[in-house]
């Protein structure tokens, strides 16, 4: 079972001063043993009344020398636990540790049909990036 540690940020605001919170977030990282950072989800409460009304989560995936090799980011935009976007972030490394490959794919709606999908791949001379 791999140990994790779990940080938890909660911010909350009083704009016009009355003693009674106005918007309310809950930041939450959780890290694995190696410290990589596995899990961030942000909820906010725009109206402080208790129910969500924007919902981020970011997962992130590690090769076992510890290089990101997927992150997948989703978001509901009201708060309804429905999803309404949801992008992917793959990457490949050489055997230095750096990014060779990388694939990223948008789904606006997150009904499972990528919208929109980008490839970069790159090349070092030297340790260098070039074109």
């Amino acid at each position: 079972m791999v140990k994790q540690k779990s940080y938890i940020k909660t911010t909350t605001t009083d704009g016009n001063g009355d003693g009674v919170p106005d918007s309310k977030s809950v930041d939450t990282f959780i890290y694995d043993s190696k410290s990589n950072l596995v899990l961030q989800k942000a909820v906010d409460d725009y109206d402080a009344d208790g129910t969500p009304n924007y919902i981020y989560e970011a997962e992130f995936k590690y090769n076992n020398k510890g290089l990101e090799t997927k992150a997948i980011y989703t978001s509901d935009y009201i708060g309804t636990g429905i999803l309404n976007s949801t992008d992917v972030v793959t990457k490949q490394y050489d055997k230095f540790g750096n990014v060779v490959k990388q694939v990223g794919t948008s789904d606006w709606g997150s009904d499972g049909v990528n919208d929109s999908v980008f490839i970069t791949t790159n090349k070092y001379k030297n340790g260098l990036l070039t074109d």
